[in-house]
């Protein structure tokens, strides 16, 4: 997932603790599961995905960098991807037994959502 070279007309500040930021030409969302970065023409969409519970059928966590270039007048946004112990977490949530956590803990597995 790689996007570069959109205009950066105004980029607006951000309360980065919301779950939406937007600016002239950047949406920048979460809490989705899914790590995108999609341009629409008149808009890139950023979505950050999951740390830990991906439903992208990518296990690892998902985190996004993006890098706007006032001077050069772009933005570049990547979604990037850092592995971590999912078995351990797994095996936690089903040791947890709350309900729903067997399926959670084969979300975590996988990638993919589970029900």
């Amino acid at each position: 997932f790689f996007f570069k070279q959109k205009t950066a007309y105004e980029i607006v500040d951000c309360d980065w603790s919301s779950d939406v930021c937007s600016s002239d030409l950047v949406v920048s969302v979460g809490f989705t599961h899914q790590a995108r970065v999609k341009d629409y023409g008149w808009k890139v969409l950023v979505d950050a995905g999951s740390a830990g519970l991906s439903y992208d059928g990518d296990p690892t966590a998902a985190f996004a960098v993006i890098d706007v270039d006032a001077a050069a007048n772009t933005i570049v946004a990547e979604i990037h991807r850092a592995e971590y112990d999912n078995d351990a977490v797994s095996e936690q949530l089903i040791a947890r037994g709350l309900p729903g956590d067997a399926y959670r803990a084969a979300t975590v597995r996988t990638g993919k959502l589970v029900r």
